[in-house]
C-alpha cells in the first residue's frame, strides 16, 4: 500500500487533530472521500463538494475535465460512498457557490482539490475560508501546479507543502482575505 498518497496525509492529520466537521472540495471518483470516511472515525461529518459536470465558462472554470465522463465518475463515487451517507453530505454544484450553503465557523478543515486554474482556486480559497473554525486547516492538493501555486502565494504567504502528494496546509489566520 502506497502511504505517500494525499487521502493518507489527510487521514493521519484529521485522527491525529481529532477533526469532527470537514469539507473535501472536489472529490472525482470518491478515493480521498472513501479513505477520509473509513479510517477517520472521529470524523463525524464530512460535505463532499462536487459539480461531478465541467465548470462553466461563465462562472470562471477551466477545461481541465471537459473530456471526463461524469455520469461514471458520480457513479463510482456513490458506489464508493454508500455506506457512509449517515456521515455523508453530498453537496453538487460549482465549489465556491456551494461554500454559501454551510455556515461560517463550523468546519475543522477544508482540502480543496477541484478546479485548478488560478482563477477557481482563488475563489474556492476566498469562499471556504470564512467556514473554518479559529485555527481551522485549509488545505488542498496539487500545489505544483501552476494555477494552485500562484494562488496560493497571493492568498497564504505562510503556506507550507507537507512532503506527500504535492499537498499544501496552513492555517485559517494565515489566508488573506
Amino acid at each position: 500500500m502506497n502511504r505517500n498518497k494525499r487521502y493518507w496525509w489527510l487521514v493521519s492529520v484529521i485522527n491525529h487533530r481529532r477533526y469532527r466537521r470537514g469539507a473535501e472540495i472536489g472529490c472525482a471518483k470518491g478515493a480521498t472521500t472513501w479513505r477520509v470516511l473509513s479510517y477517520c472515525p472521529c470524523l463525524r461529518t464530512l460535505f463532499a463538494v462536487d459539480l461531478w459536470a465541467p465548470v462553466p465558462p461563465e462562472a470562471g472554470g477551466g477545461s481541465r475535465y471537459k473530456d471526463w465522463d461524469f455520469p461514471s465518475v458520480r457513479k463510482r463515487f456513490d458506489e464508493l460512498t454508500r455506506s457512509y451517507f449517515s456521515r455523508l453530505v453530498v453537496v453538487k454544484g460549482v465549489s465556491w457557490l456551494m461554500a454559501e450553503k454551510i455556515k461560517n465557523r463550523s468546519l475543522d478543515f477544508v482540502f480543496i482539490d477541484a478546479d485548478h486554474e488560478y482563477e477557481s482556486v482563488v475563489k474556492d480559497i476566498q469562499a471556504w475560508t470564512p467556514k473554518l473554525k479559529s485555527n481551522g486547516m485549509i488545505s488542498g492538493h496539487d500545489c505544483n501546479f501552476p494555477g494552485v501555486l500562484q494562488a496560493i502565494n497571493e492568498l497564504i504567504p505562510d503556506w507550507h507543502e507537507v512532503g506527500i502528494d504535492n499537498v499544501w496546509e496552513a492555517k485559517k489566520e494565515n489566508v488573506r482575505l
